[in-house]
């Protein structure tokens, strides 16, 4: 059985509220990167690629905290790269905040080196966007398979490519997004993966 997610309820108007919230324009693209922030992560080449796309109009927002000498360490890499200027620290969220982040993106990035799972993936797909991972995340095989995001190796330069392609066709990123929302909701929700569970039980039941 997969790992279960609550769907969260729709926030209306999201991407409107949430570039209110952020003070930028309302047709600014958002890479949302949303996870622990940890050394296994992959900043050490999101934040380059993203430095390498000066030319591009995006605000990238960095959720979640961690160690606080790896969080002065991201702070100096992206002055370092120059993404300091359209980077928004939002720190730990949850609840409503956290939903709206999620559903006001445009795609959620994960490029880290190993994740067996990638949980955060799960609920930006249910949020109705798509998801850049690398090959180290374990639901990379579910987004090729379903065509409901981008797999990408751990290059700053191939990471930086996927990027710029994700903001030059944001019409690609709705469609795969909405494709997302239907494939969680239909099949790893906590209610789909309770009546799975439910009918081993009962097959149990019957064949003992």
């Amino acid at each position: 059985l997969p790992h279960g997610l609550s769907i969260p309820s729709q926030i209306p108007e999201a991407r409107i509220k949430l570039r209110h919230q952020l003070q930028i324009e309302k047709d600014e693209p958002i890479i949302l990167f949303l996870s622990r922030l940890h050394g296994k992560k992959g900043l050490d080449h999101l934040i380059p690629a993203l430095g390498k796309l000066a030319h591009k109009s995006f605000s990238f927002v960095l959720a979640g905290n961690g160690d606080p000498e790896y969080e002065l360490e991201i702070e100096n890499f992206l002055k370092q790269h120059h993404v300091n200027t359209r980077t928004y620290k939002v720190g730990f969220v949850k609840g409503e905040e956290k939903n709206l982040l999620l559903q006001g993106s445009d795609f959620f990035a994960l490029t880290s080196y190993s994740e067996n799972f990638g949980v955060a993936v799960l609920e930006a797909l249910a949020a109705g966007i798509p998801a850049l991972v690398t090959p180290g995340v374990a639901l990379a095989n579910l987004l090729q398979q379903e065509k409901i995001g981008y797999v990408v190796d751990l290059n700053i330069d191939a990471i930086a490519s996927s990027v710029e392609h994700c903001l030059n066709n944001l019409a690609e990123l709705k469609q795969k997004g909405d494709r997302a929302k239907q494939i969680i909701v239909n099949n790893y929700s906590w209610e789909k993966v309770a009546r799975e569970l439910s009918n081993i039980y009962k097959d149990i039941t019957v064949c003992s």
